[in-house]
C-alpha cells in the first residue's frame, strides 16, 4: 500500500529505500547561517550586482531578524519558525508589519518565483521602513 501510495506521488520507492535519494544543494550555507556573523549589506550588494534577487530578498529578511534579535524584540535559535518569530513581537504594528515582510519572503524564497529589479525595490523599501521604525 505505501508502495502505491508513493509511487502515485511520483517518489521513487527502491531509490528512496536504498538511500541513494537525489541530493539537493543547499543554496547560500543555508544550514550553517548564523545571522551574527553574516555581513549583511556586502552580501545583498553581491547578490544584487549578480541578479540574484531571492538570495537578496532571503539576506534582508535574515538582517532583518538580526535586528530583531540584537533589540531583544525576538530570542534568535536556528530552527525556531518564521511564524514563531512573529508571535514572539509584543508590538501589535510590529507583529502586522512583520508577518508582511514574512510572506513576502516566504512567497519568494520558498515559491521559487523570479523577481525583477522593481519587484526587488519595492520589497526592499518595505524592510528598510521597518528597520527604521526599530
Amino acid at each position: 500500500m505505501a508502495y502505491i501510495i508513493l509511487k502515485s506521488l511520483g517518489i521513487d520507492a527502491m531509490r528512496l529505500l536504498s538511500g541513494n535519494a537525489k541530493k539537493v544543494d543547499i543554496v547560500y550555507s543555508e544550514s550553517l547561517e548564523n545571522i551574527h556573523e553574516i555581513n549583511f549589506d556586502d552580501e545583498i550588494e553581491k547578490a544584487t550586482a549578480n541578479l540574484n534577487y531571492r538570495l537578496a530578498i532571503r539576506l534582508l529578511y535574515l538582517k532583518c531578524l538580526k535586528q530583531l534579535s540584537d533589540k531583544n524584540l525576538i530570542q534568535w535559535q536556528i530552527d525556531k519558525t518564521n511564524s514563531a518569530y512573529q508571535h514572539e513581537l509584543a508590538d501589535q504594528q510590529q507583529r502586522q508589519i512583520f508577518g508582511l515582510l514574512t510572506r513576502q519572503f516566504e512567497y519568494v524564497w520558498y515559491g521559487d518565483f523570479t523577481i525583477d529589479k522593481n519587484a526587488f525595490g519595492n520589497i526592499n523599501l518595505l524592510f528598510q521602513n521597518f528597520n527604521k521604525q526599530l
